[in-house]
């Protein structure tokens, strides 16, 4: 089992899409870290910015999980929220758009932190809820490697790995200079640690 943080993390019942995918990491290995609900500030946001999962691992380096809400889908090419009515409501921005938005606030968040290596982020779109066939993307920002569904939740590590590595076979990609980019010495992960572990508030 991995490390979480907080090392007993509670997520509210209504959202049953996270708490599918917490269950399901308790399988990552023990050298991963986990990190769940982490609020970041952001300038553009009065709240702040949640991840709601940050997954430290050193051969995958950062992966951020964002968990696609219960009743949104994409129809007709847009992105929208069955409302309690059985309207659909447009969302203001895509799911994609909303994990570019959290890996900037988290690169923002860790440069000030003032470490010395900022390992590669990775985006994931986990989609517990929504029925979706093998090898499907959800656009050019979401291909089928990125996207987690309740499937490939199985074996979470597997998939994360080909989201890190887009697709490509896994001891291919680690010959490549570009792993070196992701790898999280462990200097850097107890550092990462001390400054995730102030924002992680599950």
């Amino acid at each position: 089992m991995p490390v979480f943080h907080p090392h007993q993390p509670q997520i509210p019942a209504h959202l049953q899409g996270e708490r599918k995918v917490l269950e399901a990491f308790r399988i990552l290995p023990p050298e991963t870290r986990v990190f769940v609900r982490v609020q970041l500030p952001d300038p553009a946001a009065p709240g702040g910015l949640e991840l709601d999962f940050l997954v430290a691992d050193p051969d995958l380096g950062l992966v951020i999980v964002d968990v696609l809400a219960e009743g949104v889908e994409r129809n007709a090419g847009r992105w929208v929220r069955r409302t309690a009515s059985g309207d659909y409501a447009v969302l203001e921005s895509s799911p994609a758009d909303a994990l570019q938005a959290r890996q900037n606030a988290l690169f923002r968040f860790l440069k000030g932190a003032d470490l010395a290596f900022i390992p590669r982020i990775t985006q994931v779109l986990a989609l517990p809820s929504l029925s979706l066939e093998p090898g499907r993307a959800l656009g050019p920002s979401l291909p089928a490697c990125r996207l987690l569904t309740l499937e490939k939740l199985k074996n979470p590590y597997i998939h994360l790995r080909l989201a890190v590595t887009g697709g490509k076979p896994w001891t291919e990609w680690c010959t490549t200079p570009l792993a070196g980019q992701f790898a999280i010495a462990w200097e850097t992960m107890e550092r990462l640690t001390a400054a995730l572990r102030q924002v992680s508030r599950a």
